[in-house]
């Protein structure tokens, strides 16, 4: 029982963390651009 428990919170765990990282990713993504963006400008 009570494995089968820590493997559902470890598996709830992974989808949150998901979750958050896909709600920081486009935040990311446009950190990213900017940069690549300025890069290729100053050459």
């Amino acid at each position: 029982m009570i494995i089968k428990k820590k493997s559902l919170m470890v598996k709830v765990n992974l989808v949150i963390e998901d979750k958050n990282w896909k709600s920081r990713y486009p935040k990311v993504n446009l950190f990213l651009t900017k940069n690549i963006k300025k890069i290729l400008s100053s050459i």
